[in-house]
This record gives structure tokens, sequence and C-alpha cells, in this order.
């Protein structure tokens, strides 16, 4: 019990870091490319109100136990950039579940995201969630990337 604790403590931390994609807004929804851990991630059952992520793992460099949270983030196409949708509540009651989940190797682990706590219900457009993954080699020794999925809402 004391392992899984100092496990998911730091991943709470660092969830609440955000960070940049390498695509700008005014290129088309780009294929999911997978990272150096051989994770990509793709959107389906997009509705306005949420949809399912479906985190891909196939191969990939050093990977050890990879891992992710409730955390996400969306973005939206805003002429060439990407820009963070408002929350539509104030911030700081927003707070994220201190839960670890366990993206399984060589297989592909769904989740299902309703934003519309947060977000409302999103108008038409070209988004991106973003989540966090973490590659936890032992407590305190980890890497994390921010991944996204891409999508439409017409």
């Amino acid at each position: 019990m004391k392992k899984l604790t100092a496990l998911i403590f730091p991943l709470i931390f660092l969830l609440s870091l955000a960070g940049c994609s390498r695509y700008t807004a005014d290129e088309p929804l780009p294929d999911a490319l997978p990272n150096v851990w051989g994770v990509t991630l793709e959107a389906e059952n997009v509705t306005r109100k949420g949809l399912t992520i479906l985190c891909h793992h196939s191969g990939g460099k050093d990977v050890t136990n990879l891992l992710s949270g409730s955390y996400f983030v969306i973005q939206k196409s805003e002429g060439a950039n990407w820009m963070d949708v408002d929350y539509i509540i104030q911030d700081s009651s927003i707070s994220w579940t201190d839960i670890g989940l366990i993206i399984e190797k060589e297989s592909t682990t769904t989740w299902e995201v309703n934003w519309q706590q947060l977000y409302g219900k999103l108008p038409a457009g070209k988004y991106r969630i973003g989540k966090e993954i973490m590659n936890l080699r032992a407590p305190g020794d980890y890497d994390i990337e921010l991944l996204y999925a891409y999508f439409i809402i017409t």
C-alpha cells in the first residue's frame, strides 16, 4: 500500500503541469504519432459533451510502468495556435481524483471522458485533448510526456 501511495502522489503533482505540441492549428488534424515509449492517443465517439480516448501502446524504448491520471486539458484551434478552452467554473474549485490509470503494455486502454462539468458543451471546431503519460521506473524516478488526441466537433 505504501508503494502505491508513493506512486500516486508524484503522479498527481505532475499531472498539474502542462506542455506543448509541435503541431500548429493551421495544419490538418495529425495522424497519431507514437512517442518514444510507443504510446499514441486517438479520439472516438466524439460528442459535444465528451469522447472516448483510445490509448494504444506498441513497442517503445525503455518502457517500465506506464500510467496516466484523471487530469486532461482541452485546446481549440485558433488561427495558427492551440488555445486552452476556458473552464465554465472557477479554477479554484476544480480538483482531480487521486487515481493512477495503468496503461497495459502492447495493448489498447480506453478512457471515457465527460467534460461537460468543466467546459460545458463544446461548439463546432477543431480540438485536441491532452493527457499526461508517465513512465514510472521507481518512486521518484519517472518521465512525463503530454500527448494529444485530435478531434473535430461539427
